[in-house]
């Protein structure tokens, strides 16, 4: 039996691109009692916040967008009412993080039981950003 080594070569990932744009960030939580998550971006030398929050109440399934109100903060918040199935359920239209048309958000929820759920995301960066 031949025995014969090859050089041990090391890979090391770059950059992951989807349809043109940049995947800056991406991964999965596992969210107990619907606990807020906070993404911090450095933006222009600046760092931003991107807060996740996870609401109820009767209206059905949503996603509403906001600005910090407090004016020393640079931060987004990202609020998801309602997303409880067990199949998961996410976003069809990326949201526009930073209302700048240059990072973008999707997402899945599975809720497993009434305090966990696991928040899959994907942060994208437009393609004109890092052309």
């Amino acid at each position: 039996m031949s025995t014969t080594k090859t050089k041990e070569r090391k890979v090391k990932s770059k950059n992951i691109y989807y349809d043109g744009s940049k995947i800056i960030l991406s991964g999965s939580v596992i969210v107990l009692d619907g606990k807020e998550l906070l993404f911090e971006f450095d933006l222009d030398s600046e760092t931003a916040n991107v807060r996740i929050r996870f609401l109820k109440d009767r209206k059905g399934s949503r996603t509403s967008i906001s600005d910090s109100t407090e004016e020393d903060i640079n931060e987004v918040i990202i609020d998801f009412y309602n997303f409880k199935s067990s199949l998961g359920a996410g976003n069809v239209e990326p949201v526009d993080v930073f209302g700048t048309g240059s990072v973008f958000l999707n997402v899945w929820i599975t809720q497993f039981d009434e305090q966990t759920s696991r928040f899959e995301y994907t942060f994208y960066q437009n393609e004109s950003e890092f052309a």
